[in-house]
């Protein structure tokens, strides 16, 4: 319960840190004005990124269906890889035997693994997902980066036994 809990209010602190970088004035009449007087501000940067992460008209990939992870904890340049199916009513599995949960805002993906504090989160982009993750474990917690893509039926990198699957356990 307590790990739900931490994940659950790790996703909600990303959602609020996310939200909090658009202005609540009308940003399309600050930029049109900070455009006017040929200045540049932060908080000009700050709307158009909002305004970028709010664009529907933007092509966005579509979650649901199966998905490779490559994972590399530590991002040393030694990934693994692990089929994922990410169900529309917001569960996954994968091919590891896992299962979590799965919420997507603004082009980012975040997904969190049931009974464990893991949790991947990354942005979407037209044709993968890129991101880190964390075991948010006390001790000896893991920190790394991913890179999805959806799955065309082959898979590489699979880790050798004796190496971390994608939650951060050990084979």
């Amino acid at each position: 319960m307590k790990s739900k809990f931490q994940t659950g209010l790790v996703a909600i602190l990303l959602l609020i840190a996310v939200s909090c970088s658009k202005d609540s004035s009308n940003s399309s009449t600050n930029v049109a004005n900070n455009r006017q007087s040929n200045s540049v501000s932060g908080s000009t940067t700050s709307n158009a990124f909002a305004a970028t992460m709010d664009d529907a008209s933007s092509t966005v990939l579509s979650i649901p269906g199966q998905w490779v992870v490559y994972y590399d904890w530590d991002c040393d340049g030694g990934p693994g890889a692990s089929v994922f199916t990410f169900n529309a009513n917001g569960t996954w599995s994968s091919d590891e035997g896992y299962t979590g949960l799965w919420v997507t805002e603004r082009h980012m993906l975040m997904f969190t693994f049931d009974n464990s504090e893991t949790t991947y989160s990354g942005v979407i982009f037209s044709q993968q997902i890129k991101g880190i993750q964390a075991t948010f474990a006390y001790a000896g917690a893991l920190q790394g980066c991913f890179n999805m893509a959806p799955y065309s039926g082959s898979l590489t990198n699979k880790h050798k036994d004796g190496s971390t699957d994608a939650s951060g356990k050990g084979r």
